[in-house]
């Protein structure tokens, strides 16, 4: 075997073996829709963490759009329509704090935050 080619081998070895480690350090975390509010209300995650909401009880949504004045100052946009029982997820891939809220509860404070570092 060359030199060059051997090199390739290893280097194709090496990026194996870092998303192989890197595999796992992504996490999936858990926020509930319970009695008008998310559970956890304020979670700190790392780049590349996705969130999973889970509404089984009434009609709610999750609104983190830019769009929303509420949202301006989010690193990105995220949210799913009203409706009732569904899941939603989102990886976050920007570091940041994001604001967001159920549209139709908004005036009882349903909202939520997440410090993506």
């Amino acid at each position: 075997m060359n030199g060059k080619k051997e090199i390739q081998n290893k280097m194709r070895y090496v990026k194996v073996y870092e998303k192989f480690i890197n595999a796992d350090k992504d996490e999936t975390h858990v926020v509930e829709i319970k009695d008008m509010k998310f559970v956890p209300k304020n979670i700190v995650i790392e780049v590349g963490d996705t969130i999973k909401w889970i509404n089984e009880e009434g009609r709610h949504n999750v609104n983190g759009k830019q769009s929303h004045e509420r949202n301006s100052d989010n690193p990105e946009s995220f949210g799913n329509e009203v409706g009732e029982d569904w899941t939603y997820s989102h990886t976050f891939t920007k570091p940041g704090k994001y604001t967001y809220h159920c549209d139709p509860h908004l005036g009882m404070n349903q909202v939520g935050t997440i410090t993506v570092r």
